[in-house]
């Protein structure tokens, strides 16, 4: 085993060097942002709080390099890479435990070839370059499956010896271990943990059946598991310090039970999906097949008939874990891949594969080794090292633009820009957390522009969010129970009539709307009608063709910012539209579809507005190329059909 710690220690010096290569420097988009603003002030991020993935970013922000976020991104990475070196033991503790040949330096190569393959898919390697909490979870799942494996081993290998209580104090050691580990990863990332559930259950049922129901074992297993669940009470005592950030403000038993469980939301998941999880099921099989290639999901085929004659219990686990993860991803969100939380959720299930194909090859090798001779074998050994290693230098070439943010400084950018394009104690009202979380990470954590409060639309009628903003900002008067967006921006600006007030776009009311003025990313409220002289919207004019031609010039701009950036565009257009600006709206959108091409959305919603204003023949068109961009979305084929229907009512009216 000392070359395999050797060969763990190797893999996981180079993919840190290579992820760290790749890292973005700050801030990312999506829930980078409040991760990294959340480690650094040990705050409460949204639910389900987090905590012990905030208590590892405080230790680790608490060596900043280039700014704050960094190192929270490094983060990232270092459980990313960890994780690969301990899947490399664990493979090779199972391979070798299952092998019918001696354990050799062929088998650490196959071992390692797949590992690396694993570590340098996109699912994976997104998860390495900005704060997030998957390489954390990934970690667990791997630990978890490891000491579940030990716990099943010492009490298998010699029965007879098992009744010696050294050998029962061990195995009782890993299961305990499991327990306190499944009940720690939770306050990393509760909903991956405990969909896997099923899956350990079943497992230490088929090991011994008997186990869990005896109540010294049961009370046991429930204190260490409540034991790693403790973690969350760091919300509690934290929320009760009054932390910058402290969403939800979990301060008392009752709160904290809402954040952790999200009941505030409880009807919105058990409500029926706006996707189809079968679609999605199509989807994810589909992008499975392209992350590891029909060769290697033909080995992991392979690689679980060799385990189901040699362990079928470890088969069962690994079945179930892929099973419990693959319907739990399909049921979470639609799939997109725009969506790198998705990846991350996708992780077990590709693992699992992984570990399949690590014992199909091992396989196919032990076949080898028993049909030649060992020593034709050691001869051609610089040959089949060679083409085992193509496969993770095949992935980083494959993959690496993709994931390379190691410049990627847009989403600090662009908070930046909208925080300098405010005057002093401004009050900006954000619809998204691509805007919100930048901010967050600005006001709060750089100190830049401190006296610029950023707030949610989404949890403006969320009481405890409003007492935490009025308790940082007390001479705040904040409206509560108006009954729409436009009421409360209406009353909230007569209460505060002295701040500026800036918003995104949301659907207001057209009196609302109409005392709106574009300025920048935001939209200024004003009731002042000298704001909206032309001369304002040249300004605007010239920012936005500025920032489209930016984005053109640029090369390095990934699918994530051209959305973020196409949806603005989009929004915009919108906006001018219904401000009877057509020319405008309609610039707008096409730049929003030059921006990001591939996004289906835009080409549906210019389908809609086209069919009702009647033109379904430019409608049609619209709707096909949506279509074709995602062929599984059943709303672009129920509009065509209306198209068609439109035209041929049309051909009829037209006959003599």
């Amino acid at each position: 085993m000392n070359r395999d710690y050797w060969i763990a220690a190797v893999i996981f010096i180079l993919s840190l060097t290579i992820y760290t290569l790749t890292l973005c420097p700050t801030i990312y988009w999506q829930d980078s942002s409040a991760f990294a603003s959340a480690s650094y002030t040990l705050g409460i991020p949204f639910s389900p709080g987090f905590p012990l993935y905030v208590l590892l970013g405080r230790i680790f922000s608490l060596f900043s390099a280039q700014n704050p976020a960094w190192p929270v991104n490094f983060m990232s990475a270092f459980w990313g890479s960890l994780s690969l070196a301990i899947l490399y033991l664990l493979a090779a503790q199972i391979l070798l435990k299952n092998s019918s040949t001696n354990f050799s330096f062929g088998h650490s190569t196959i071992i390692a070839s797949f590992v690396l393959f694993f570590g340098f898919t996109t699912s994976f390697w997104s998860q390495t370059f900005r704060a997030e909490v998957y390489t954390l979870n990934f970690l667990f799942t791997l630990l978890l499956i490891f000491s579940l494996w030990q716990w099943s081993e010492n009490r298998e290998e010699d029965p007879a010896r098992f009744a010696c209580s050294a050998r029962r104090a061990k195995s009782w050691r890993f299961f305990g271990l499991f327990a306190f580990l499944w009940g720690l990863s939770s306050a990393n990332h509760s909903l991956l943990v405990v969909s896997l559930a099923p899956a350990f259950l079943i497992f230490i049922f088929l090991v011994d059946r008997r186990f869990l129901p005896k109540p010294v074992n049961l009370v046991t297993s429930f204190f260490f598991g409540i034991l790693g669940v403790s973690s969350y009470l760091f919300l509690l005592i934290r929320s009760q310090q009054n932390p910058v950030l402290n969403w939800g403000s979990p301060h008392s038993w009752e709160n904290l039970f809402r954040v952790i469980t999200k009941s505030d939301h409880w009807k919105e998941y058990l409500s029926p999906s706006n996707f189809s999880i079968w679609t999605n099921l199509i989807q994810l099989t589909t992008f499975t097949f392209s992350e590891l290639f029909l060769p290697v999901i033909i080995l992991a085929i392979w690689g679980a008939v060799a385990l189901y004659k040699k362990n079928r219990r470890f088969l069962t686990l690994l079945a179930g874990i892929f099973i419990c993860n693959f319907l739990t991803v399909a049921w979470a969100a639609e799939f997109s891949m725009r969506n790198l939380d998705l990846f991350g959720y996708l992780l077990p299930s590709l693992l699992v594969l992984t570990l399949f194909a690590i014992f199909g090859t091992g396989a196919l090798f032990e076949s080898f080794l028993q049909w030649r001779k060992a020593t034709d074998l050691r001869r051609y050994w610089p040959v089949w090292v060679s083409i085992l290693l193509i496969l993770p230098a095949f992935q980083v070439t494959r993959n690496y633009r993709v994931n390379d943010h190691c410049h990627n400084t847009l989403a600090y950018q662009y908070g930046k820009q909208i925080l300098d394009s405010v005057p002093a104690n401004s009050i900006i009202l954000a619809t998204e957390d691509n805007t919100l979380l930048p901010l967050w990470y600005l006001t709060l954590v750089e100190k830049y522009r401190a006296d610029v409060l950023p707030l949610a639309w989404t949890a403006l009628d969320n009481l405890d969010y409003l007492r935490q903003v009025k308790l940082q900002h007390s001479t705040l008067k904040i409206p509560f129970g108006t009954s729409t967006k436009s009421q409360w921006l209406e009353t909230f600006n007569q209460l505060n009539h002295e701040l500026p007030v800036f918003t995104q776009y949301v659907d207001f009311a057209p009196e609302t709307e109409s005392k709106l003025i574009p300025l920048g990313y935001l939209l200024k409220y004003s009731g002042n009608k000298e704001d909206f002289l032309s001369d304002n919207l040249d300004r605007q004019s010239a920012f936005l063709n500025g920032l489209y031609e930016s984005l053109k010039r640029r090369t390095d701009v990934d699918l994530i910012t051209r959305e973020h950036f196409a949806n603005f565009f989009f929004n915009t257009g919108v906006y001018y539209d219904r401000h009877s600006l057509g020319d405008l709206g309609i610039a707008n959108f096409l730049r929003a579809l030059n921006t990001d091409e591939t996004n289906h959305r835009y080409y549906t919603a210019l389908g809609k507005a086209f069919l009702k204003s009647g033109r379904a023949d430019l409608a049609q068109k619209f709707f096909q190329a949506a279509l074709e961009l995602n062929p599984y979305r059943a709303e672009n084929q129920r509009y065509l059909s209306l198209c068609q229907d439109s035209l041929n009512h049309s051909q009829k009216q037209s006959l003599p």
